[in-house]
């Protein structure tokens, strides 16, 4: 009780702490917010051109959200005193006091509160007044009211758009992303933002300038085509200020030229961009005084140019709103609930078989006892001394049971004598052995029986253990951050049957929580001639992403060919091996593959003894693993599938050995499982290090786990795992040696170790000897 109140008390500390953590972090988020509105609002007051025109300040306080109108009324209001005229200034305060009342309004009242024109209404109406009661006080004029007319009409649109700007951000989380429409209105209110410290820079050239072009490259190459609607407001924005006037254009310019080039890599586009500009720079009367302008923008291509593409791929699923159309998301939720269904489903009956199988080992055990009842109840019961025997010496009569039965269970039979008590005192001692042997027999064969059922029970059980795990695999692999690119995928179907005439069954594109694009393509039938690099080319211009060789898998009815996006490693192979005794078979097994979704995966295993018997129980290991994996099934749920296998097999005994390697060749890091394999070697830097688990071979124990160890990896770094023909004599030897080996070969590397472990083996067991090494190298 004291440790549970202890424990409580550890409890309570640790849930305030997080609480104060979390409230710390909320509050913080909130200053950073409202200091965000302030200092926005303040830089929108600070936009003053064609004399006193600056409206922007108040529309961004009537889109703010309400708890940050405040904070946004503050700064525009300072803005505007610091940087307007006193009428001016005054004006603006004016309009900013009232729309901010209206506002607050606006919001108490639920049907007013939905309507998406409020906050630019309020804008327009706001500063219009407050035109009116300057123009009213000064002089009334058609050229002031229409000046006051525009005024406050492009407060209202600068509204709207920064309300929608503002909604879309919110809804970030949800969506996933921005869609294309929202990042143009968000892109120009950026715009206005950088308008605003435009006089900003170093020897006339302006940061805000190469931002600019910097953005509106990024977030065109992003999103497929120009934003137009950006780059025409970047013009009509920066034309109206005096730094730049009507060589503001070339942005126009650039962006058109963009969105006819939008298919090319960013290389092409930057230099289209570039090119549009120098143009439009030239044709808009560009002056030298404002050759400021072409460094900003060569600048900002080059920065776009030289960023790696890398960086691009993850801003893209940061930023790109999920285009999966509803229809699709609705088919694959459906797949999942039946996934998730079905793997519980499973589970539910393998539980119920362990249950029932447990209820039934309970009852054979008391019928095993029983079996003495039964021969006392068919020799014993009509005899005249029964009450004698089994009621006042019931003691003497179990006992001499016993010996009967233990020398029944060493191969002994009972021929008309039985032991102890019952050799003296039993008047029907043939009849009482032949009872007993032959219901012990019966006893034996039933229990034979029972312990083949119970096995096969067992394997069945493991099974559906096996299933549901995959099942569950699947669903969360589905479940976790894959998103469908329906319109990469419709693309690539066009293009194979313009180009290739080739009709695709299915084309599906995936990326991962990391963001990295998986194609995969299914054809009726292999095609007789296509041009592998001319094919990935192709698909590399559709996708803008550099993909590895296809990886063909195939059955009877179609084949599905599998591109991943380039990884940044790839793997150097070789392998190297020995008989036993020069037996035409070898006891070792072991395949080696790319998975298709970034992965590299060796599969080595070792079969009980040598020769025929060994090599089929390692091949069947291999291959049917290697199968698996390739499916895409975790290294777990492939084991169970097959240890059961084996299992299930034959009669005999059938062993055999598990090692994998898999390595993310995006990340480097390797992950080694081993089922009863001897030690892999592992080298980075010059430094080598054992993997060396204990664990249980296949084929044994219903029940079987990996043991599994991770290691981060580089270029250079070298794997060295063998069977355990090479290892037993040898282990330090080969260690020895490998560390020494810096520039060798792989195949060099695998042969020497093979030499030695041979060496070593002379005038000892003979045993099969496979070594395999692998090398990390930079994809280029």
């Amino acid at each position: 009780m004291i440790f549970l109140k202890a424990q409580e008390s550890v409890y309570k500390t640790e849930e305030k702490r997080q609480r104060r953590e979390n409230a710390f972090l909320k509050y913080s988020a909130m200053a950073v917010l409202q200091l965000s509105h302030f200092l926005a609002a303040a830089l929108f007051a600070s936009i003053n051109e064609l004399g006193s025109f600056s409206p922007f300040a108040v529309a961004f306080v009537c889109a703010s959200d309400k708890a940050y109108t405040v904070a946004a009324s503050f700064g525009a209001a300072l803005g505007y005193l610091f940087t307007q005229n006193s009428v001016s200034a005054f004006k603006y305060v004016a309009a900013i006091l009232c729309a901010a009342v209206m506002f607050k309004l606006c919001c108490e009242l639920e049907i007013l509160k939905k309507l998406r024109l409020i906050p630019g209404c309020v804008a327009f109406l706001t500063l219009f007044l407050a035109d009116m009661a300057v123009m009213l006080a000064d002089a009334v004029s058609t050229s002031v009211f229409l000046f006051s007319l525009g005024e406050a009409a492009v407060a209202f649109l600068s509204a709207f758009l920064f309300a929608e700007a503002f909604d879309s951000i919110k809804l970030y989380k949800r969506n996933k992303g921005i869609a294309e429409r929202d990042m143009q209105i968000i892109l120009f209110c950026v715009i206005l933002l950088l308008f605003s410290v435009g006089t900003i820079g170093v020897a006339g050239i302006s940061f805000s300038g190469i931002i600019l072009v910097f953005l509106i490259l990024s977030l065109s190459y992003i999103y497929g085509h120009a934003l137009l609607f950006s780059a025409l407001g970047a013009t009509l924005v920066f034309g109206i200020g005096e730094r730049l006037g009507v060589t503001s254009f070339s942005y126009s310019a650039a962006a058109l030229v963009l969105g006819v080039f939008s298919y090319a890599n960013r290389y092409i586009q930057t230099f289209c961009f570039a090119s549009a500009f120098l143009i439009g720079f030239v044709f808009c009367d560009g002056s030298p005084e404002k050759a400021f302008l072409l460094l900003e923008a060569a600048i900002g291509c080059i920065a776009f140019a030289v960023i790696p593409e890398k960086a691009f791929g993850r801003l893209k699923i940061l930023l790109t709103f999920n285009r999966e159309p509803q229809a699709v998301n609705s088919q694959r939720q459906a797949v999942l609930n039946k996934l998730r269904t079905a793997s519980s489903a499973l589970g539910d009956i393998s539980w119920c078989m362990s249950a029932a199988s447990d209820m039934i080992k309970s009852d054979f055990s008391d019928r095993a006892v029983g079996f003495y009842s039964r021969v006392r109840d068919e020799v014993c019961a009509d005899c005249g001394k029964y009450n004698f025997c089994w009621k006042m010496n019931f003691g003497d009569c179990k006992k001499s049971f016993d010996t009967m039965s233990g020398a029944l269970c060493v191969g002994k039979k009972l021929k008309g004598g039985v032991p102890g008590f019952l050799a003296t005192h039993c008047i029907n001692r043939g009849e009482l052995s032949r009872s007993f042997n032959e219901n012990y027999s019966r006893f034996i064969s039933s229990r034979e029986a029972q312990n083949k059922i119970e096995k096969i029970r067992s394997l069945t059980n493991e099974q559906f253990s096996g299933i549901c795990s995959m099942l569950s695999d699947f669903s969360e692999e589905f479940s976790k951050g894959i998103r469908f690119d329906e319109t990469l995928a419709e693309k690539i179907t066009e293009a194979l049957s313009e180009q290739f005439s080739l009709e695709a069954e299915i084309v599906i594109c995936t990326r991962d929580a990391q963001g990295h694009l998986r194609i995969e393509i299914q054809l009726p039938e292999k095609p007789e001639k296509l041009n592998e690099a001319q094919f990935r080319e192709q698909l590399e211009t559709l996708c803008r992403t550099k993909l590895s060789r296809p990886v063909v898998t195939g059955t009877e009815r179609n084949i599905t060919v599998s591109l991943c996006e380039q990884t940044k490693y790839r793997v150097e192979a070789a392998a190297s091996r020995s008989c036993a005794d020069n037996q035409p078979q070898c006891g070792d097994s072991y395949e080696g593959f790319y998975d298709g979704r970034g992965n590299y995966i060796i599969v080595l295993s070792d079969g009980m003894g040598t020769g025929l018997r060994a090599a089929i129980d390692s091949s069947l290991t291999a291959t049917v693993t290697a199968r698996l994996l390739r499916a895409g099934i975790s290294c777990e749920s492939a084991l169970r599938t097959i240890n059961s296998t084996l299992l299930l097999r034959s009669t005999d005994e059938s062993l055999a050995t598990l090692d994998i390697v898999s390595i993310n060749l995006y990340t480097g890091r390797a992950a080694f499982y081993k089922a009863g394999a001897c030690a892999t070697l592992v080298k980075r830097k010059s430094r080598v290090t054992e993997m060396d688990m204990a664990s249980m071979p296949l084929g044994i124990l219903g029940k079987v786990n990996f043991s599994s160890e991770a290691a981060n990896l580089g270029d250079g770094d070298v794997i060295l795992m063998a069977s355990d023909g090479a290892f037993e004599y040898s282990a330090e030897k080969i260690k020895k040696e490998f560390s020494k080996t810096l520039d060798d070969s792989v195949k060099d590397i695998s042969e020497t170790a093979l030499s030695i472990a041979k060496a070593d083996r002379k005038n000892r067991r003979s045993d099969d000897i496979t070594v395999i090494t692998l090398r990390l190298c930079i994809n280029t």
